[in-house]
């Protein structure tokens, strides 16, 4: 594993860098990972990019720990991993930056124009008055009221061109997970909906016993006719909120919620939301791929995700009489490698989980499936009795990387998409191996 202070090798590539260049040292702060031309920041360590690099659009996670020996990976779609000063990394929290006050990030030269994306997650604990403390972004106001959520966003479109950074006072400052700067595109909408109410967050059922044999029977591509079967709840918004809170709300054998088991959400293109499996440090994951281990994804049902989680692995499929997919004589995890990621979208079929109320008809208009990330080793899969661009992998040779999920609304979805025909029926989730 590169050092706190070194460039991934992955990193290179995104910046115009050849990829057999030696990482480049990070001068400033060995609790941060970074890309080249930058260094730490913090109230005393601005983040500042080479004079050579104009424009930084960036992808910028904020994922530390107590320990530096849990550090977590970079994930997938970011360009740098902040992991907090390394005089502050102690205390509660275990994400965001650790400074009480700001952030800051600074380059030589810039466009007029940058649109800026901050995702802050809150914990529950944290007072809700801390709400009316007021924020600022280069000095422009930021409100942010919580209203019993976990996970907020803010855009603003910033004139950079004499600031030539990026500077972020608030209260909220040690809970920001992520920051996407890019420059603003002429003649593009950035809006910002309103907070509404949470929909009703279903609650796991005791009588829970789906099988998928309950989950692969009634699913369509989204096309007119199942769009005209849902219809259309004017004013619906996909608020990853809603699977925040569903996870919360289930537990593991010791009674502590799963969410504990994830990382904060970090936004990913075409409605994605990642979260990073706690548990697989940097240098761990830089380990398996050092001996040969390859990214993979499979696409899961949303009735097995409290499930998948417990177990904190994907169970084989081997049972036809349950409903399990596979090949003849072929038991194991099915997935796809990377250049197939989409085909393994298609096995998420899309959820339409959640009602404003008891009423059964009162649908609140979204749809939200799940995907996981993986790493493989190569050397145990299973061989197909035929020709497929699936892998299959014993299921002892899979690690879970991190849980992905997309939440559309009626107007978001698309027609390749994969939908459930049937609304989400409490018995039909699977019932994890323990005793609630």
């Amino acid at each position: 594993m590169a050092s706190a202070g070194e460039i991934h090798h992955d990193q290179h590539r995104l910046f115009g860098l050849k990829r057999n260049e030696p990482s480049i040292p990070c001068h400033l702060s060995h609790a941060a990972m970074m890309i080249p031309g930058y260094s730490g920041g913090g109230a005393s360590h601005a983040k500042r990019l080479k004079p050579e690099t104009e424009v930084p659009n960036l992808r910028i996670a904020f994922l530390r720990s107590h320990e530096a020996e849990s550090w977590l990976p970079i994930p997938l779609g970011y360009n740098m991993i902040d992991r907090g000063e390394p005089y502050d990394v102690h205390g509660d929290e275990r994400f965001g930056w650790r400074h009480p006050e700001h952030w800051e990030l600074s380059w030589r030269y810039s466009p007029s124009r940058y649109a800026i994306r901050i995702g802050f997650y809150i914990p529950d604990k944290v007072p809700e008055d801390l709400s009316d403390t007021i924020s600022t972004v280069n000095g422009q106001s930021v409100t942010l009221q919580r209203h019993g959520r976990c996970w907020h966003e803010r855009i603003l479109l910033l004139d950079l061109k004499y600031l030539h950074g990026l500077h972020i006072h608030s209260a909220f400052a040690p809970w920001i997970c992520y920051v996407h700067i890019s420059e603003a595109i002429t003649g593009a909408t950035y809006t910002q909906r309103d907070v509404t109410p949470l929909p009703r967050i279903p609650q796991f059922s005791p009588k829970a016993k789906g099988t998928p044999m309950n989950w692969n029977q009634n699913s369509c591509n989204w096309n007119k006719n199942s769009q005209k079967g849902f219809g259309k709840v004017i004013n619906a918004i996909a608020d990853i909120n809603v699977v925040i809170e569903f996870i919360k709300a289930r537990v593991n054998a010791e009674a502590q919620s799963l969410l504990d088991g994830l990382s904060p959400p970090l936004r990913q293109d075409e409605d994605w939301f990642s979260f990073s499996v706690l548990g697989l440090t940097a240098e761990a994951l830089q380990c398996l791929e050092a001996e040969g281990w390859k990214r993979a994804w499979h696409g899961s049902k949303f009735e097995a995700l409290y499930s998948t989680l417990v177990d904190k692995r994907l169970r084989a499929s081997q049972n036809k009489s349950r409903g399990e997919r596979m090949l003849t004589n072929a038991p194991g995890v099915y997935c796809f490698q990377d250049k197939c990621k989409a085909k393994a979208c298609g096995y998420a079929d899309f959820m339409p989980l959640c009602r404003v109320d008891d009423d059964p008809q009162n649908w609140d208009g979204t749809f939200w499936r799940i995907m996981w990330e993986l790493r493989v080793d190569r050397k145990r899969r299973v061989k197909p009795p035929r020709q497929t661009d699936q892998w299959i992998q014993d299921a002892d040779s899979v690690r879970l990387v991190a849980l992905w999920i997309c939440g559309r609304t009626s107007d978001q979805m698309r027609s390749a998409d994969t939908v459930s025909l049937q609304a989400w029926d409490p018995q039909n989730e699977a019932y994890p191996e323990f005793t609630v």
